[in-house]
């Protein structure tokens, strides 16, 4: 009677080792999932803000295309032949904790046979989980009528 009940503890302790063992792998396969999907969404978030960055910069420089405070509008001196070689460059710096900058390129090209003018826009920041995050875009504007517009956001190399 001695025997079996010393087997019994051996096989109790050995199914006990083998359960925490498997609950162990368990909780490390669960931690190792929250952890790559919290780093994901983290990720995620910072490409967002990157995007719209790189939409806020494309508005600026719209904005300041339309413009005619100054008299003139700056569309439509961009638009002008001896304009062909110009390029505005400007670097915007819009949240200097978060190193979000956007930069800017406004020049004149030829698109669809016709004379339009291009506006590139980079979004670069520091995302949430301290990686740098860019996007990147372009905004076509024809400058007969501004109204007319073509957009590639996240196409652009």
């Amino acid at each position: 009677m001695k025997k079996r009940n010393n087997r019994l503890k051996g096989a109790i302790l050995s199914q006990a080792l083998i359960v925490f063992v498997i609950a162990t792998m368990a909780f490390t396969v669960l931690c190792t999932l929250f952890t790559y999907n919290h780093q994901s969404a983290v990720l995620q978030e910072g490409r967002a803000q990157a995007y719209y960055l790189t939409l806020t910069g494309i508005d600026l420089a719209t904005s300041a295309l339309l413009d005619d405070s100054s008299g003139e509008k700056l569309l439509d001196v961009m638009a002008k032949p001896e304009s062909k070689t110009a390029v505005l460059e400007q670097k915007i710096e819009i949240d200097p904790s978060r190193n979000a900058v956007v930069d800017i390129e406004i020049k004149q090209v030829e698109h669809k046979s016709e004379t339009w003018i291009q506006i590139y826009a980079e979004g670069t920041m520091l995302a949430p989980n301290n990686k740098m995050v860019s996007n990147k875009g372009i905004c076509y504007i024809n400058p007969k009528n501004p109204a007319i517009k073509e957009w590639q956001i996240n196409k652009v190399g």
